[in-house]
């Protein structure tokens, strides 16, 4: 797919050969795989390719715990430019459609309902480089930018409780 220039292709996590990754895993090593995006193309020609995609690819392969995306802004703005701390898969279509995500924001809000949706990654991260260690240190969600993740399901409350009947 195209948005606004950025040729971001489609990769599938179902091809990631994750022998590597699962070995860095095991290792009992505090080790933070840094990917470069740069992969060979059909006829052995270089292509740039969008490093969000590859890391979704590569976390959805693994089934990562959280995905981190850094980006120059904050997080996902809303319509008043404010960072949404928490945002439901259900609701990136609607930021896209209405033009309050645009240019390298919709691939990373793609990749993220998909890697949520599709390929069970508990939660996408969204920050600015300089809050990369407070985001590594959190156990609870995001501490700043924005955290992706799935709506959780309605409780199944009665409307009403059922009237008891009067004591004789």
């Amino acid at each position: 797919p195209i948005w606004e220039g950025l040729f971001t292709g489609k990769t599938d996590p179902g091809k990631v050969n994750t022998k590597y990754f699962h070995s860095l895993l095991e290792s009992n090593e505090m080790v933070i795989p840094v990917i470069y995006s740069i992969c060979m193309g059909p006829s052995g020609e270089p292509l740039n390719v969008n490093a969000d995609v590859v890391a979704y690819a590569v976390a959805g392969a693994i089934g990562a715990e959280r995905l981190i995306y850094c980006s120059d802004i904050p997080g996902v703005w809303d319509k008043d430019k404010k960072v949404i701390e928490i945002l439901y898969t259900d609701q990136i279509p609607g930021l896209i459609k209405d033009g309050i995500a645009r240019a390298g924001m919709v691939p990373k809000l793609d990749s993220s309902a998909e890697a949520v949706e599709k390929w069970n990654v508990g939660g996408v991260a969204i920050v600015h480089p300089d809050e990369i260690g407070g985001e590594l240190l959190s156990h609870k969600g995001s501490s700043t930018g924005t955290l992706i993740m799935r709506r959780p399901p309605e409780r199944l409350v009665p409307a009403s409780r059922p009237a008891r009947a009067p004591s004789i």
